[in-house]
């Protein structure tokens, strides 16, 4: 298992309109799921609890955070 550690926050691109909640931790645990099983540690806000579920079930990566 791979722990990563990092900032999850909402993302706004205003170029390519986008509006993500993935941060530099989400987005490092998304890139190394290939290679293993990742968890993810970060500190988040409580609104993006549903979207950290959503990432769990999409990628397969487990989180856990404060708030």
């Amino acid at each position: 298992m791979i722990t990563v550690t990092g900032g999850v926050y909402r993302e706004k691109c205003f170029d390519q309109p986008t509006n993500e909640i993935l941060g530099s931790g989400g987005r490092a645990a998304i890139a190394l799921t290939d290679l293993a099983k990742i968890r993810l540690y970060t500190y988040r806000a409580k609104e993006f609890s549903g979207h950290f579920h959503e990432l769990e079930q999409a990628f397969l990566v487990e989180s856990e955070g404060l708030w």
